[in-house]
């Protein structure tokens, strides 16, 4: 995975992530109108499919590629931080299909409300999530 593909899909994660913030409050004052349903199914449609594809191809290219061209002490350095990355996707997994049950009735404008709480706490995993990724995993992979 070309590393301006990473950034790009964590510049989208974002975007998404922001959709989804503003979501529950225009849930608050509009309710489930069209712009609520039409924002619900493009977020589930973005974690269902790119997200997902994102998080496999790191855990299936980049990250094995990292680990192998790493050198010396980068090699345990590299080993702990895909390791925990990856149990950060597992972690974001259940949240997304949480979070997706709960956009499904509102798409279907049969619901008006989302957890803000739930919301806030999946956000926040991604948030810390690419941190990590930019601020650890990105100049360790310019380097190789």
């Amino acid at each position: 995975m070309p590393l301006e593909m990473l950034a790009a899909c964590h510049s989208r994660v974002e975007h998404q992530c922001s959709t989804l913030g503003r979501l529950v409050e225009h849930l608050v004052r509009n309710g489930a109108d069209a712009d609520a349903r039409m924002a619900a199914v493009n977020v589930m449609r973005y974690f269902d499919t790119s997200a997902k594809d994102h998080h496999a191809d790191e855990e299936q290219d980049l990250f094995p590629a990292l680990l192998a061209s790493a050198v010396g002490l980068e090699v345990m350095t590299l080993s702990d931080l895909t390791r925990a990355l990856a149990a950060e996707h597992r972690e974001l997994e259940p949240r997304r299909q949480q979070l997706r049950a709960s956009l499904e009735p509102i798409a279907a404008g049969a619901s008006s409300s989302l957890d803000a709480l739930s919301v806030e706490a999946f956000i926040q995993l991604y948030e810390r999530h690419i941190a990590s990724e930019e601020s650890e995993l990105l100049p360790v992979a310019k380097r190789n």
